[in-house]
Parts: C-alpha cells; structure tokens; sequence
C-alpha cells in the first residue's frame, strides 16, 4: 500500500507494527529504519497485505541482535460496535485498513503534526493505507491528551478515535472511522519477546520480602526461551521469611533452610514439591548443626545438607561440613578444614561432585573475577583450577558455576535496560569467551534469591 501522492515507501502496514510495539509490554521504540529494513527484508516494502504482514510478525518479528519481538495471534475486530472496537484498544493497538485521501487531507490541514482532526469523511472503501486505532473518548479529550485544541466548527463532544499514521497521532470521529475502514485486526497479545538464543536450565526468582499475599512466590523462567518466557509464577506455603537461606532444587523443589530464630536453636530444613505447586511441605526437620551465619549452606542434589564455614574458624581456614539426608540430617558425615583462608569476598558452592568452588568477586589483583576449585578427592587441600575470568569485578548479582562449570552471573541490579541479564563464560575457554549474555524477563529485583537450576 503506498501512500498515494507522497515521495518515499509504501511500508504504512510494517510502520504500524513498530508504532504498536511502543504501546506494548515491554515497550520497544523502534527506529524508521528499523521499520524500513523489515519491510524491505521481508519484501512488504511497497505494499502489503495487513494479514501478510501480522502472520509475518508471529514467527519473524523486529530484531536487535538475539531478541526478536514479535505479535501475538490476530483477531478479526468488529469495528462498527463501539463497545467491541473500544474493548479491544483497551487490550492494545488496532490495525486498521482504510481508505487514505481523506484522511491525507485532514493530516495536511493540521500541519502534519500531532493532534489533527478529521471529521465528516464519506464512504469510500477503497482500501490503499493502514493506521492504528490506540485510544478513544471525545474530540476535546483527545485534544487535551495530545496537548492541542479543538479547531472550530468542530464539536469537541462528538465521540472519535486516536490514529496513527505517517508518524503522528491525530483524532477521527466514529463516524469518519467507519466511512473509510475496510478491515481491523488486533494481535493478542502486542507483543512477544522472543530470544534466539537458549540458555541453560531455569532462571529461579524466589520472592521472600514484599508479595502481595504475604508468602514467598517462585518464578520460573526457561533457558530454551533465552529466560524470555515464563513458565511458572506461583506463592507458596511459605510465608515471607529471611532468616536463611532459599533455592530451587533440580526437581524444582523448593527449599529453606532457616539458619536462625529457630524454635530449638538447630537450623531446619524445610521443603515443599513442586509436583503440590509449592503448597505441600515434604519434610520439616531440625538439624544436628547449631544455627550459624558465618558461611553459606546448601542442600546438595543427593539431599545432604552442607555448609561452608568461612570466618571464625578456629585454624583460619574455610571448613567444609556435611551431614546426610539418610540420618535426617543427624549425622555428619564430613567435617574438614580447607586449602582456602577464610574469605568473604565472593561466592562459595559445592559441586555434584562435592569439589569446593570460592569465586572471587572483589578485591581479586588484576580487577577480574577469579574462579578456584578445591577437590573433594583430595580433602580440600589441593586445588584444581585458579584462573581470572573475562569478567571485571562486580557484585550487583549472583554468581554460580554450572554443573558443566560454565560460570554464570546473574546480574540483578544496574542494568542498562533495568532487566535481569544473564551472562555465562565457559569453562572450554578458560572463563575468557562469554558464550551467552542477554536481558530477562524480569526486571532487576532484590527481594529474594536468584539462581539457575540445571
């Protein structure tokens, strides 16, 4: 469809798309060449059909890089039933194919700027260009929204419709709408994020502080979607609570093991299935450890319970303490000191296979981040890799190493898009070559526990 009359491209279908991607959720601004380069790459250049061009945008939309955004499915829109019409712009953007020279006229009038008016059109359904309906109420309360005025002769009560078109945002009224649209689609929803890019496991978000109904949400993210979609948001049985430590399992069970204020002053481990949807706890124990701050604890694969002591031990260095699930967490069946010195400056875990990993994320020599391995078969005292990562010192977010010992970095506060990113160095280039790196669904969030689940 070329706009009839004015020098350039007839891209109106692929120029309401970018202008519906600004009224979405996320918002994406996209540029006229942006649009431009769509179009031409998909051959809608000088021309297309509406249906084309929305079947295009489900499974082929703008790109940036490994993020594609792309529309929902679409849906016929009764244009001629205000409450129908006006339902479906509360949802989002409205795509309608009209007849132009009317309406050219009326952007022309009003200086082709926002705010123009268009009233008292014809019938004429001779369907040649293509506008978005994006909001509605009467001519002066449009006007108002817009920041201009009712242009007299014009009565400002008569109810009409924002429109989109050649890059500006003007008023028609319904009956000016009805006389020139042929066609009205809306996509359900706007838009779709979508990453070419997978990656590994499930990003966890356990929300512990400030939910809606007062108890701990899980919120799941996939890899395979590049953590674009989400693929569970749940409260649990758990009410809000901080006085430990949270984590998704791999069965995606949920865990808390309270390290203080504990009624007995042992630490407790507590869980609840995934398979229940978080509301049925499947074990509440005390545990023989006395409540302890002074390191991290983890519930091993296996289900032991761990924890790496790593100040105020009494030879100065990390200790490394496991009791089983097979005793309920009554006997300890490791107890030793470490080849590390006490250190708090980064991020302690244990492998599967129970080799203790310290990723060292400040004060490191050369202002990067340190990866080091201790191995389990040779009591901690010997240590199996100590290697400075591509990554510079940082810790506004979580660090892990994968189980393939990959390191990851969950990234949740700081962002240039305010969104939790995701960044993954690999163990084959010795931490120097980071082989994913992308924004999240969610937006940057501290009031919980963040990590990938493999």
């Amino acid at each position: 469809m070329q706009r009839p009359g004015i020098p350039g491209y007839g891209d109106c279908v692929t120029a309401e798309e970018a202008f519906a991607k600004t009224c979405g959720s996320p918002a994406v601004l996209l540029s006229r060449d942006e649009a431009i380069n769509w179009a031409s790459g998909h051959g809608y250049l000088n021309g297309a059909n509406l249906t084309d061009v929305l079947a295009k945008m489900q499974t082929d939309g703008f790109n940036r890089g490994p993020i594609y955004w792309d529309d929902g499915s679409y849906v016929s829109v009764a244009w001629t039933n205000a409450a129908i019409l006006q339902s479906a712009i509360f949802q989002g953007p409205v795509k309608l194919g009209v007849s132009s020279d009317q309406l050219e006229t009326a952007w022309n009038s009003g200086g082709e700027m926002n705010g123009w008016v268009g009233t008292n059109f014809h019938a004429n359904l001779s369907m040649d260009h293509c506008v978005s309906l994006c909001g509605y109420g009467s001519i002066a309360w449009l006007a108002q929204q817009l920041g201009t005025s009712v242009p007299a002769g014009v009565n400002g009560n008569m109810p009409a419709y924002a429109v989109f078109t050649w890059g500006t945002i003007g008023i028609l009224d319904v009956a000016s709408m009805i006389a020139i649209t042929a066609e009205a689609w809306l996509r359900q929803p706007t838009t779709v994020k979508r990453s070419a890019l997978s990656g590994p496991g499930t990003l966890a978000f356990i929300k512990t502080a400030n939910t809606p109904s007062g108890d701990v949400e899980v919120h799941l993210a996939s890899g395979v979607s590049g953590y674009q979609d989400r693929t569970l948001e749940t409260a649990t049985t758990f009410f809000n609570e901080t006085d430990g430590v949270w984590q998704v399992l791999p069965t995606l069970d949920l865990a808390f093991i309270k390290t203080n204020n504990t009624p007995n002053g042992h630490v407790e481990v507590h869980i609840a299935s995934r398979a229940s949807n978080y509301q049925q706890r499947i074990l509440e124990l005390a545990t023989t450890f006395g409540n302890e701050s002074d390191g991290t604890w983890q519930l091993l694969s296996s289900l032991d319970l761990a924890f790496i002591k790593t100040s105020n031990t009494p030879n100065g260095h990390v200790e490394v303490h496991i009791a089983s699930r097979a005793s309920n967490y009554q006997q300890r069946t490791l107890e030793i000191a470490t080849t590390f010195a006490n250190e708090g400056d980064g991020f302690w875990q244990l492998l599967p296979n129970l080799d203790l990993v310290f990723i060292k994320t400040s004060n490191t020599p050369n202002g990067h981040v340190e990866v080091h391995i201790a191995s389990r078969s040779s009591n901690y005292q010997q240590r199996t890799l100590e290697v400075a990562t591509t990554f510079a010192d940082e810790s506004d977010g979580v660090w892990q190493l994968l189980s393939n010992l990959d390191l990851a970095f969950i990234k949740t506060s700081n962002t240039p898009e305010g969104l939790v990113e995701v960044h993954i160095a690999s163990r084959d280039s010795n931490y120097q070559q980071r082989t994913f790196e992308l924004g999240t669904t969610f937006t940057n969030e501290t009031d919980g526990t963040w990590n990938l689940v493999a």
